[in-house]
């Protein structure tokens, strides 16, 4: 006896909303893996975008720049105007970063920016211990713990970390 798989509806063009729909919101910056499973794209052809400018705002955000594993990030708003067929090549870098970091206070929490570039605690602590990132003062010790990261270290770790 054969059973039969149910078919897999075709694959459809999106609206400009049902794709905002399908990104997190909360997460402004997209691991490389995230969206290659948005895009359907492998790693190296995604690269290859980057580098075309086709995907125009990805960042670098490892622990210590040129080091052998890269921690690739892209903002959301280049995935969804590759998504819409035209590149934001030419934006306004502080109108990126501050669509990236909106909140205009001077010190930003460790667990925000954790959400914020999309890695954990311990690269957020890695990258302060060397200097990426420069920390106001740590609130709290243990579990409940967290640092607080000045807004314009943030800044000018992303600007620094840019790929083009």
């Amino acid at each position: 006896m054969t059973s039969t798989l149910p078919t897999v509806p075709s694959a459809r063009p999106y609206g400009t909303r049902e794709i905002q729909e399908r990104i997190p919101l909360m997460r402004p910056l997209l691991p490389l893996q995230t969206v290659e499973c948005i895009l359907d794209r492998r790693a190296d052809e995604l690269l290859e975008l980057i580098e075309a400018g086709r995907l125009a705002w990805a960042f670098d955000i490892a622990a210590a720049p040129g080091s052998g594993r890269r921690e690739i990030r892209v903002w959301r708003g280049s995935v969804l105007d590759y998504l819409r067929g035209y590149a934001l090549g030419d934006a306004d870098q502080d109108q990126v970063l501050d669509s990236i970091l909106p909140h205009h206070r001077p010190e930003i929490r460790g667990p925000e920016l954790e959400r914020t570039l999309s890695c954990s605690g311990v690269h957020i602590a890695c990258l302060a211990r060397s200097r990426a990132l420069h920390v106001v003062c740590q609130a709290g010790r243990g579990p409940n713990g967290f640092l607080r990261i000045s807004r314009a270290s943030v800044v000018d770790f992303l600007a620094d970390r840019r790929l083009q």
